[in-house]
């Protein structure tokens, strides 16, 4: 499995850029989009642009970027920009609304916003009750804010990395809010080496050829990973493409880029089985299709390996661990299983105080990573609590449940399915970090 020697100061974005530049490199394709391919010695500097255009307006170290774009260069670019200069990239969801902004921005207390114009009408009914409004850089027509093409295009394109700490903040995510309000999850600058390699090595196998395509956009913890935390790790690259990805859409965009690894969730792997009825596709280039954000049921999970002659392997993770625990194996996938642990983590199902259950019990899993403790900036503010979700443990397997998960050795039992995606905790608004970073803390939950 890939490892990396993390030293005490540690920028993530020189495992991503240039590690690749150095190794002669720049010339691959990193991203495909409709407008053309952007090789890493492109994204490298529109990279150090956006980085130098946050710095020069005044956004210091470990304050806040907020990322309202859809998926496009120049999501990635200020998402690796701002963790660049070691400022903190903050994604957030295009399909939020007013009241879920004006949440967000009042708890993350951005020094700077970087958002595409289609979505400023949602931010303006509360901008004013900022008490620091943040600088915003536009994508599109800017108005009376600053344009981002403009800002970017006259900074220099060479930015070395400063000497971040590796426990230093690298970006935020928030939850989904199912259990209440959204909460922020702090991923630090080592995190992804260490979250990202258990899967692409152990269960996809993934090398420098590898082209990804995700359903899940990247404001998403499941879509920032497929789309870039992967492919820029390994090498490979990504299709970028800022539309609904709707069916009809995404087989098409299948067809013309022709990606090796495909991700989606159940939902979408249905109206895409619909679609095939009518829409010519072309499956061919894709060797591996990975599912998350939910349960994938055995009978889609036959109906798709029938029509499309490819196996979905089902996996959990969450936003709070960064990406997958848990997965199936090619060739030795159980359907209605989300799989079993992936190296470098363990899990244990334990009760109401922490005890581990016997054969036959309901329990809670608690998963460990294996890396380092990271630190939190300030103090987390969200009680904890229970997730929602779950998990059920049948001969190594774990299969999705309800909330609490029920250890079973011997023969096999399947629970109602439920649902939900892994949220934060219960309680109110802060930032979270797991006992051990990237794996730790109490799980029962679904991809996010």
């Amino acid at each position: 499995m890939m490892t990396f020697d993390i030293p005490e100061r540690f920028n993530i974005t020189t495992i991503l850029l240039d590690a690749h530049l150095d190794g002669g490199w720049g010339g691959r394709p990193a991203y495909h989009t409709a407008s053309g391919t952007i090789t890493y010695r492109e994204l490298a500097a529109l990279t150090a642009r956006v980085g130098h255009a946050l710095r020069e307006l005044g956004v210091e170290v470990e304050q806040r970027v907020i990322i309202l774009l859809p998926d496009c260069a120049e999501f990635v670019a200020s998402f690796l920009g701002a963790a660049r200069i070691g400022a903190v990239p903050v994604p957030v969801s295009t399909l939020a609304t007013t009241a879920d902004y004006a949440y967000i921005f009042k708890d993350a207390r951005p020094k700077a916003l970087v958002v595409a114009a289609e979505f400023l009408p949602r931010l303006r009914p509360f901008w004013k009750d900022l008490a620091r409004p943040p600088i915003t850089l536009v994508v599109g027509d800017a108005g009376e804010f600053r344009a981002f093409g403009a800002e970017v295009a006259k900074r220099s394109e060479k930015l070395p990395a400063p000497e971040t700490h590796r426990d230093d903040a690298c970006y935020w995510l928030y939850t989904s809010g199912t259990t209440g309000k959204p909460k922020g999850v702090v991923h630090l600058h080592h995190d992804m080496a260490y979250c990202i390699p258990p899967i692409c090595d152990e269960v996809i196998g993934v090398t420098p050829g590898d082209r990804t395509l995700s359903v899940a956009r990247l404001f998403f913890s499941y879509g920032l990973s497929n789309s870039l935390f992967m492919p820029l790790t390994y090498g490979g690259s990504a299709v970028l493409f800022p539309e609904r990805p709707e069916p009809a859409r995404v087989l098409r965009l299948t067809a013309q880029f022709r990606p090796t690894i495909f991700f989606s969730v159940p939902t979408s792997f249905a109206a895409l089985l619909a679609a095939l009825e009518s829409v010519p596709a072309d499956l061919s280039s894709v060797r591996c299709c990975l599912s998350a954000g939910e349960p994938l049921p055995p009978p889609l999970f036959h109906r798709w390996r029938e029509r499309a002659g490819l196996e979905v392997l089902d996996f959990i993770g969450s936003t709070e661990v960064g990406y997958a625990y848990i997965s199936n194996r090619p060739g030795r996938v159980r359907p209605g299983s989300a799989g079993t642990l992936l190296p470098g983590f363990e899990a244990r199902l334990v009760g109401e105080s922490g005890e581990a259950v016997a054969p036959g019990e309901v329990g809670e899993l608690d998963i460990k990573g294996r890396k380092p403790r990271g630190r939190l900036l300030e103090p987390a503010r969200a009680e904890q609590g229970r997730l929602p979700g779950g998990l059920v443990s049948d001969r190594g397997q774990v299969h999705p449940g309800r909330r609490r998960v029920l250890l079973v050795r011997g023969t096999q039992r399947r629970p109602a399915q439920g649902g939900g995606h892994l949220g934060g905790a219960r309680g109110g608004g802060g930032r979270l970090v797991g006992p051990s970073g990237c794996g730790g803390g109490r799980r029962g939950g679904r991809a996010g």
